[in-house]
């Protein structure tokens, strides 16, 4: 696409195949740049844990991480973007609420409840770890769903 390469692996199959895409020679995937993963499930710290490590790993894509925030009316959510990126940046994300406070270092972004979030990722830099001029993630616009509707929710930019 115009944005860049992608490949979907649907909830499990990310576990089990995305060492394929990681280290693929075959040209037409070995520059992927987004690995999408939609899931359904109860505990997305398996999916943030692996993907902490793949995204460091061949050719650096964002993992995009998409679970529901309920399933069978319990709590789940994890919806979240991982991706190498250098060290005062993830302290920016972390300052301004983006990045939640926990032990995977390329964790960039983690929703909270129903939400949705606007970003740009620069695909040139996504493997280099010296920001070359600023971060390589750019929060436009984040929402939430509320029972009246989705409402736009204000960023504290640093």
């Amino acid at each position: 696409t115009r944005c860049g390469t992608f490949t979907v692996l649907i909830c499990i199959d990310c576990l089990k195949e995305a060492h394929r895409v990681l280290f693929s020679k075959d040209e037409k995937i070995e520059n992927v740049n987004f690995i999408i993963v939609p899931s359904c499930s109860e505990n997305m710290i398996r999916f943030h844990k692996k993907g902490d490590i793949d995204c460091q790993e061949g050719n650096h894509p964002y993992l995009i991480q998409v679970n529901p925030w309920k399933i069978q009316n319990r709590e789940t959510g994890g919806t979240c973007i991982i991706g190498t990126e250098h060290r005062n940046a993830l302290k920016r994300y972390k300052d301004m609420g983006l990045k939640p406070d926990d032990n995977l270092e390329y964790k960039l972004i983690e929703l909270e409840r129903e939400s949705m979030i606007i970003v740009y990722l620069d695909i040139k830099r996504k493997g280099v770890r010296i920001p070359a001029s600023g971060p390589k993630m750019k929060v436009f616009q984040k929402y939430i769903y509320e029972s009246e509707g989705w409402r736009l929710k204000q960023i504290k930019i640093l």
